[in-house]
């Protein structure tokens, strides 16, 4: 039997050739691409995950100590106006946030506790609703009872200048105006306590 008689060459030319499709094997090279740029997506989205309880925080202090925490200045959701250089002489936290995120409604109820604690310290809470709406945040407020000024950042230009890439943030802010320290992700009232007394004594 000559070769193509052989069986061997036969049964290749009875294989199905579905697998030679250039279709399919642009489909099968894609399929991993999307699948990793899905993983992707997602971790930068959800950095800390904390809608199940727990916390997951992040510090960062070597990139921001001591610089000077850029000013701004939004009209609050209580119509007031917020500007960060009034509250010079006073500690403050400023907290990035957005009614969506869960971990930031895992935390509320624990920041306005504090507020109440610490605001007669001299210690001043600001909020920065970033990719949000107004109604959602209102409610937002009002379902937690937060009593601190919040501003919704409309253009996003404050979450920029601080460089947010996720809620809830946190930056620490001393008397003088300089960041001392970030939180990533949503903070036990424990360690929020302690970096506030922190703040109070330096």
């Amino acid at each position: 039997m000559n070769e193509m008689g052989s069986p061997e060459s036969a049964s290749l030319m009875g294989k199905p050739r579905w697998w030679m499709s250039p279709r399919l094997l642009v489909l099968v090279a894609l399929v991993p691409a999307a699948v990793l740029l899905a993983i992707l997506a997602w971790a930068i989205t959800n950095p800390a995950s904390g809608s199940s309880g727990g916390t997951n925080t992040n510090f960062s202090t070597l990139d921001l100590e001591g610089q000077e925490a850029p000013d701004f200045s939004l009209e609050a959701l209580d119509g007031t106006m917020m500007q960060l250089s009034n509250l010079r002489g006073k500690p403050a936290m400023l907290d990035f946030w957005g009614s969506w995120c869960s971990s930031c409604r895992q935390e509320a109820p624990h920041l306005a506790q504090l507020y109440e604690e610490y605001r007669h310290l001299g210690v001043e809470f600001l909020g920065v609703v970033i990719w949000d709406v107004e109604d959602e945040a209102n409610r937002y407020i009002e379902e937690f009872d937060i009593t601190y000024v919040n501003a919704l950042d409309h253009k996003g230009t404050v979450a920029i200048d601080y460089g947010v890439v996720a809620t809830p943030e946190k930056f620490f802010i001393n008397r003088e105006g300089k960041i001392v320290r970030k939180f990533v992700g949503p903070a036990s009232p424990e360690l929020l306590r302690q970096q506030l007394d922190e703040l109070l004594e330096s």
